[in-house]
């Protein structure tokens, strides 16, 4: 198992990585302690089991994972639950799922009696590399993505990489295409790692890179008011695909055709279609520009007429350029 540490003003919490999820569960959770634990009900049973029989007060409160779980009814019913059941600040949450389990639970333990500590395991690649640090949360409102949210860090993470065998190959190449991401505006290594096509191969090091990367930036940048922004490389179009899809197109997918349209006329972009197309990205042709336009101008990383889009004109070096949003027009089509 590794150990990654993560600093930041809130706290600092560690990133334990290893082969075996049930392995590092028994090092890192403790008998003493009840858990209220959310739940992907895709997960196996023996996850909950050996939650429930470590700490047989836990409850378990499973959950259908994706972006629906990230709504304010969901939100109430668990904080419901909670009360009813008298948990306190001297309990824990426990967020064992993907991203949107992650960001769900994130919320809910920064609100819940002005904040209750919750422990984080991602569940999918997506959870792994990107929600899983940095202390984002959020849920969505009226179709815009992570319209309300806090900064609230988890007190550690658990990822074990024998739980991504639970993915089906869509699931699993999600949370790959933001590594993608991170290697094309980070980290030119892991991008190429990607442009060998041997992400599978050295999945451990696809995921630590990962995370190595987004520690680097979150904690010069906890609050996103300059250098985080970077992360945001594919999201600007990436989160007004992903909402007028309704959420067919999942998260990473999204990001992926964000990355593209604004790689147009760069060196890499080639490659960058090779990669996606290779990883059966569904490459998005049909959407109407001013409805993602309007998308962009709702989106919580708008400035009134003006958004940071981010661009990589050097593999591995990403640039904030401050864009007026109607001069977007015409880079989608």
């Amino acid at each position: 198992m590794e150990e990654i540490k993560i600093h930041s003003k809130r706290r600092d919490y560690p990133v334990i990585l290893g082969d075996n999820l049930l392995e590092i569960m028994k090092s890192d959770l403790d008998g003493d302690i009840r858990y209220f634990v959310v739940l992907d009900d895709k997960l196996p049973s023996k996850y909950p089991k050996f939650i429930k029989d470590l700490s047989p007060n836990s409850m378990i409160y499973a959950l259908q994972g994706g972006e629906t779980a990230k709504a304010f009814d969901v939100y109430a019913k668990i904080t419901s639950v909670l009360l009813e059941n008298n948990f306190s600040k001297k309990d824990m949450l426990i967020a064992f799922g993907g991203g949107s389990i992650l960001d769900l639970v994130g919320y809910v333990s920064a609100t819940y009696k002005r904040g209750i500590d919750f422990i984080s395991i991602p569940t999918t690649t997506l959870g792994m590399v990107d929600a899983s640090i940095g202390g984002k949360n959020g849920l969505n409102v009226d179709g815009v993505k992570n319209a309300v949210g806090t900064i609230n860090p988890p007190l550690k993470v658990l990822v074990g990489l024998d739980v991504l065998e639970t993915l089906d190959q869509r699931n699993f190449n999600n949370g790959l295409f933001e590594s993608l991401k991170m290697g094309l505006s980070l980290d030119k290594d892991l991008y190429d790692i990607f442009k060998d096509a041997q992400e599978r191969t050295y999945l451990k090091e696809v995921i630590y890179r990962s995370l190595i990367a987004k520690k680097n930036v979150v904690e010069q940048d906890e609050d996103e008011k300059g250098l985080r922004k970077i992360l945001n490389f594919g999201h600007t179009f990436g989160h007004a695909f992903e909402s007028a899809s309704n959420y067919s197109l999942l998260h990473g997918e999204a990001v992926g055709n964000g990355m593209l349209v604004v790689s147009k006329n760069k060196d890499y972009y080639a490659d960058l279609l090779d990669i996606l197309s290779r990883m059966n990205c569904p490459i998005v042709s049909s959407f109407n520009e001013e409805d993602l336009i309007n998308r962009i101008k709702n989106d919580k990383k708008a400035d009134k007429t003006v958004v940071d889009l981010i661009v990589v004109n050097e593999i591995g070096k990403a640039e904030i350029i401050p864009t007026k949003i109607d001069d977007l027009k015409g880079m989608v089509n």
